[in-house]
């Protein structure tokens, strides 16, 4: 068997048998993510975290429907999708529509414009009594292509926004945020992190250099969802006057539903209480903050640098492992599906500390 056989066969990589399958799932997909924005919307209060939050889901949406769009006008080219530990669209499809993103404005140019493929259309249909296919599938490539230009997508690796919250007497204060789409696990995971300036650096929004200097590392240490604790050591060591305080960091998924192939020990639940609409989101949230800091031997051509140490609680496997300060685990699900499960027995035991977030089917959430 190939490796591409093994992946298909465990889920890792699957293609669905049609446009009916692929319509039902990216419609699936759009429920999420309207949830969750409902979530941060209503019940987190609107707060700075719910709006970034909000922005991230906002390009995800736009994204699935570009995705849709492109498997609608060439059905050869089925997006694989990661049915087993993720839910989502597999990373190779983000990449793709990475590079179709990057290359739309000359593929463009050497398509016809609409006028002249619906001349074309008519012309073969009067001609030939039968489906222009050929100008059909130019007419849903354009259609693709434009769409791409005009929509704000979810890639690898998107920049937020940088805000300077405060300036004292050592530091300005700073709040950033990016997302990334991991390749490893197939989910979108969202990043705030708050640090600190030196107030005797040019302030980053005036210094251009300095400004993509700052994105670049990000984007070099960020973008893969390494451990939280590994990402703000690496900012804090690549940027001498920049202190990374504070990163929280969302894992969107993964997404359990009708299309999962994982053994899963909430699958059966939701299959047997659940609807062919509904799904079960799995979020795990994980900070790490500095707990002190430490100036880092110098040498005679280099000043010292303030180095942050970060706090890892040893005595927790979990955030000894993710190398995290705290980690916390969401499960949003039906009402119903909540209401019908005893968490106090059988394979689901092991969530009943979690905390629950349940919608009602016409999306409105409430925490549990």
């Amino acid at each position: 068997m190939s490796t591409l056989d093994t992946l298909q066969s465990t889920g890792d990589f699957v293609r669905l048998k049609g446009a009916g399958e692929y319509q039902a799932y990216f419609t699936l997909l759009t429920r999420v993510c309207k949830t969750i924005m409902s979530w941060y919307g209503r019940i987190e209060g609107g707060d700075e975290e719910g709006k970034v939050v909000a922005g991230f889901l906002q390009k995800i949406l736009s994204t699935i429907e570009v995705l849709r769009v492109k498997q609608l006008h060439d059905a050869d080219r089925h997006i694989a999708l990661d049915l087993n530990e993720s839910g989502f669209p597999h990373s190779q499809g983000i990449g793709a529509l990475e590079v179709d993103a990057r290359t739309a404005g000359s593929r463009l140019a050497a398509i016809l414009p609409d006028s002249v493929l619906k001349e074309q259309m008519l012309d073969h249909m009067f001609i030939h009594k039968d489906e222009p296919v050929e100008s059909l599938k130019q007419m849903g490539e354009r259609r693709f292509l434009e769409l791409i230009g005009a929509r704000d997508l979810f890639l690898e690796f998107n920049q937020g926004d940088l805000v300077l919250q405060s300036t004292d007497e050592k530091y300005r204060h700073y709040v950033a945020s990016w997302a990334c789409f991991d390749f490893r696990s197939n989910c979108p995971y969202i990043h705030v992190m708050s640090f600190d300036q030196d107030v005797k650096a040019r302030a980053l929004e005036e210094d251009p250099e300095a400004y993509i200097q700052f994105w670049s590392t990000v984007k070099q240490e960020g973008a893969n969802a390494a451990a939280c604790a590994v990402i703000v050591t690496c900012i804090d060591a690549a940027l001498r006057p920049i202190h990374p305080k504070i990163l929280k960091r969302i894992c969107l998924g993964p997404i359990l539903s009708v299309f999962s192939r994982e053994k899963h020990p909430l699958i059966d639940i939701l299959l047997m209480a659940g609807g062919p609409e509904d799904f079960i989101l799995l979020l795990t949230n994980e900070i790490v903050f500095s707990k002190a800091e430490e100036l880092e031997a110098g040498g005679f051509f280099k000043a010292k640098k303030l180095r942050q140490i970060y706090s890892i609680p040893e005595t927790d496997r979990e955030c000894y492992l993710r190398k995290a300060s705290r980690v916390s685990h969401v499960v949003m699900l039906p009402h119903h599906v909540h209401q019908a499960v005893d968490w106090n027995d059988g394979p689901q035991k092991e969530f009943q500390n979690r905390s629950f977030v349940t919608y009602n089917r016409k999306g409105e959430v409430y925490p549990v």
